[in-house]
């Protein structure tokens, strides 16, 4: 049934036993019954007070026609200080009214915001409108399906801001757009110090495990080149195989996860995210969340790879979380011998450098162009010429120019644009061959 909260709604009434429901006697006077404002089914937030014993109880309960009562559901806060139910006298009268408690508020502050730790809207987003279920102003047009709405009028900028403000080695501030299949778009920027590592490491003689004693700065991450003392070039990290730090979530197993299965279900995913590594019953080493459930508390497992892993026994107990990167043994491309020393690294790639913004498809192509006869237009350091024009026809152009029949594309070298030529083609290859009645000469 609803969750309902109405104006003026205070009974008096009583307990069979006293953290039991509360049997309801009737409206005090200028005030409505909970039959009249809340309803039979429904379930609202109230508080009951006993004058007598000078105790109170603020909650969440459900009210019934039959037998006119109101259970008591979720206690909110109470006059001993916890969320117990208290224990009212069964000989006193009890004061039961609906409330707005604290707990649940949303609250203006003295300057002007509000503070609520989740917010869910259910007005329909079907019908035509010039609003959305979250909006602030008012669009110029109307659609349908408006799921958010921002517009304003200011001769300046309007925008809207993500921030990370974390320099971590895996920190960045993203933005995806999801198809019904999972299939993403990923517009994002790394952090100052995405990708990068500083710390100390060795291995135990010739070997291809590497343990990292001490983290400096940043994230050893799967894919980064390794530079220090005994280390060749181009050696890379291939996996974190375990971890030795504190653990950022500890949750037990519910349910998933028997063997030979890449999915489990536990307690909660507080402190998780996507790319931790995962310690515990039957997870193999270098083991990762590769994304979450659509409902529940379920994990998916890969590896460094991003390819499946299944567990080796029946899960159970308790699983540890761990940032990837830190202390702990890693896999390394080739087999060296290191002894203890500072090892420094940064993984690999465009998009996994240090203050780069990206624009990606994940498991789809991207598109990136014009829907109507406009121009394509490519342009850097806010130059006045584009550096690559694609035209309504497909036709290119470079540094503003499309060229003439004929012409090639000529470079300039690493610090000016290229030009066309004409000029460009290969000199003719003239071939003579000479034949006697020996063969050819």
């Amino acid at each position: 049934m609803a969750f309902v909260v109405a104006d003026r709604v205070q009974e008096n009434g009583t307990v069979a036993t006293g953290t039991g429901s509360v049997n309801l006697s009737g409206a005090v006077n200028s005030f409505q019954t909970f039959s009249n404002g809340i309803g039979n089914g429904n379930s609202t937030y109230y508080t009951i007070v006993d004058p007598t014993a000078a105790t109170w109880e603020v909650g969440i309960g459900s009210y019934t026609s039959s037998g006119n009562t109101l259970s008591r559901t979720t206690v909110l806060s109470n006059s001993s200080g916890n969320t117990s139910l208290i224990s009212f006298s069964t000989s006193d009268t009890l004061t039961v009214f609906c409330t707005y408690p604290a707990e649940k508020a949303v609250i203006q502050n003295i300057s002007g915001l509000t503070t609520n730790p989740a917010y869910t809207a259910t007005a329909s987003i079907s019908s035509p409108s010039s609003t959305g279920v979250y909006n602030y102003g008012t669009l110029t047009y109307q659609d349908t399906n408006i799921v958010s709405e921002f517009s304003g009028n200011f001769n300046g900028y309007i925008y809207a801001a993500i921030q990370n403000q974390s320099a971590g080695g895996i920190a960045s501030t993203d933005y995806a757009i999801y198809n019904n299949l999972g299939y993403y778009v990923n517009a994002g920027i790394n952090s100052s110090g995405y990708g990068a590592f500083s710390g100390t490491g060795a291995t135990s003689g010739s070997s291809t495990t590497l343990t990292i004693s001490a983290v400096t700065t940043g994230n050893l991450l799967y894919g980064a080149s390794l530079t220090g003392t005994g280390i060749t070039a181009g050696t890379t990290i291939t996996t974190q195989l375990t971890s030795t730090g504190t653990a950022s979530a500890s949750p037990t197993w519910v349910s998933g996860g028997t063997t030979g299965t890449s999915q489990l279900y536990v307690s909660s995913l507080s402190g998780i995210a996507i790319g931790y590594l995962i310690s515990g019953t039957g997870i193999p080493a270098g083991t990762f969340v590769g994304s979450f459930t659509a409902t529940g508390n379920g994990i998916n497992l890969v590896n460094a790879a991003l390819a499946s892993v299944n567990t080796t026994t029946n899960a159970s107990g308790t699983y540890n979380f761990y940032v990837p990167g830190g202390v702990g043994t890693y896999t390394m491309s080739a087999a060296m011998t290191v002894s203890s020393t500072t090892i420094t690294a940064q993984v690999l790639g465009s998009f996994n450098q240090p203050n780069n913004g990206y624009l990606y498809s994940y498991s789809g192509d991207l598109v990136v162009g014009t829907y109507s006869a406009n121009s394509y237009r490519i342009v850097t350091n806010n130059n006045a010429i584009d550096a690559i024009t694609a035209g309504i026809n497909n036709q290119i152009a470079f540094n503003g120019s499309y060229g003439t029949a004929g012409q090639v594309l000529t470079s300039q070298g690493p610090s000016v644009a290229p030009t066309w030529s004409s000029s460009g083609y290969p000199p003719a290859l003239n071939v003579t061959v000479q034949q006697n009645f020996g063969g050819f000469l």
